[in-house]
């Protein structure tokens, strides 16, 4: 138990350096997977909504005091995808691999569309720049990310087969 919360505890930190600190490195004509977004989505998908939610919400709080965004936006932003993620529990439902692919690419969007709307009300901008948000900066974030969580669930299933339950 002590040593699931620690391991988990240390995956969000290293994702959370990572990304502050060294994911530019690995961008692709400026785009660059969101690490932290995505150690959310694997422990959502292991433990559910109610704990998601609450991971979701300190780590979005840990992105909020870092950024010098409005504070509370990605605390909001990963506390509803946490949630949204959490539905699909994989202790609730059995789902395959393309299916958590499409609950990833719903969770960039949750996300994005989430954090997005806040800046767009808080700055009273209309909500025609929501589309074009998404369409260029949300969709090549989000299969960049595809890739890396594709990689995971590739060591997960076919190197490491008795880590599924």
């Amino acid at each position: 138990m002590i040593t699931d919360i620690l391991r988990w505890f240390a995956l969000f930190a290293a994702s959370f350096v990572l990304q502050t600190a060294f994911i530019q490195t690995f961008a692709i004509g400026g785009v660059h997977p969101d690490l932290v977004l995505i150690a959310l989505f694997l422990f959502a998908m292991r433990f559910g909504c109610l704990p998601a939610t609450i991971v979701g919400f300190f780590t979005g709080l840990g992105q909020d005091l870092y950024a010098t965004q409005l504070l509370g936006q990605n605390a909001l932003g990963a506390s509803v995808t946490g949630f949204f993620i959490g539905l699909f529990n994989v202790r609730v439902m059995r789902t395959d691999p393309v299916f958590k692919m499409v609950i990833l690419v719903l969770a960039f969007m949750v996300h994005d569309i989430t954090v997005s709307e806040v800046v767009l009300i808080k700055n009273h901008i209309s909500q025609v720049t929501l589309f074009s948000e998404i369409l260029f900066k949300t969709l090549p974030l989000t299969l960049y990310s595809m890739v890396i969580v594709a990689l995971v669930y590739i060591w997960e299933y076919f190197f490491k087969p008795s880590s599924i339950q």
